[in-house]
């Protein structure tokens, strides 16, 4: 049966007893104001208490079939089963925080994606802590040993919800019942030394990547190699040899045809006299 609460439209007459505790309410609110000294607010206030032990009123809810006795009941009812739903799956959650972490490790296909590709999803339990892992293991031996979780703590309440008591009783049987199967083959322990390897081997990791990043922060790259295009993977490269100004020594052209040349022009001697 789904948890999803569907309000329902009723219509309520003005004098319906439904109405009578508002009444006596916003009745003591009018004499305090008119009140003229603290003996007889001590007085309402009294008068209001015994008008409320009489008034006796059942409330209904139409989903669960449940009656409750006062609207406090009713409401503290509706936030522990109607408020926190998983539309997807129905599972009821005590908060709206336990709420958001299921859909978004078990509905949100973003993330799915990232859990698919190796990304860590899985975030911790605890505000202010952006602690982020793999998988539920890391994130329980986490919260055991940072935030000092008992180890009895439903760690799945993420993906099973809040569960009835013949929920729990049954889960608890299957856990002890495991737990036996383990005590009598002596692996008591292994899956916990295992998860412990396992955190300890990704902290290794990180702390690894962190020790490189620094490291390779403080390296020089000497100027004789370079990474660019031009540099030819990474070997110096020696310019060539220019020789001084001194030893350049003046091109002499050499043609091999004979260079072609006009007829001579006669000499003129010198001026001859003129005949009179």
């Amino acid at each position: 049966m789904s948890t999803i609460y569907i309000p329902q439209k009723r219509i309520y007459a003005p004098n319906d007893p439904f109405f009578e505790e508002g009444n006596i309410a916003l009745r003591a609110l009018w004499l305090k104001r008119q009140a003229a000294s603290d003996a007889e607010v001590h007085m309402i206030q009294q008068e209001q208490q015994d008008l409320l032990d009489q008034h006796h009123i059942d409330i209904y809810c139409d989903h669960c079939r449940i009656r409750f006795p006062s609207v406090v009941t009713f409401e503290s009812h509706y936030e522990a089963v109607h408020r926190n739903v998983c539309l997807e799956c129905h599972k009821i959650f005590p908060s709206f925080d336990w709420l958001q972490l299921h859909i978004d490790e078990f509905h949100n296909v973003l993330l799915q994606i990232k859990k698919e590709r190796g990304e860590k999803i899985y975030k911790c339990y605890v505000h202010g802590c952006k602690k982020v892992f793999s998988g539920p293991r890391q994130r329980r031996l986490h919260l055991i040993d940072k935030h000092n979780y008992p180890r009895y703590f439903p760690f799945d309440l993420v993906y099973t919800g809040t569960l009835s008591f013949e929920q729990r009783k049954v889960r608890d049987q299957k856990n002890k019942e495991r737990l036996k199967r383990l005590s009598m083959h002596g692996h008591k322990d292994t899956d916990m030394d295992e998860e412990h390897r396992s955190t300890e081997e990704e902290s290794k990791k990180d702390v690894d990547m962190d020790e490189l990043v620094t490291g390779m922060s403080k390296l020089r790259i000497p100027k004789s190699i370079s990474f660019g295009h031009k540099a030819g993977l990474g070997i110096p490269q020696h310019r060539p040899h220019r020789p001084s100004i001194e030893n350049l020594k003046p091109e002499v052209k050499v043609y091999s045809h004979p260079r072609k040349r006009g007829p001579k022009k006669k000499k003129m001697s010198g001026a001859e006299p003129m005949i009179e």
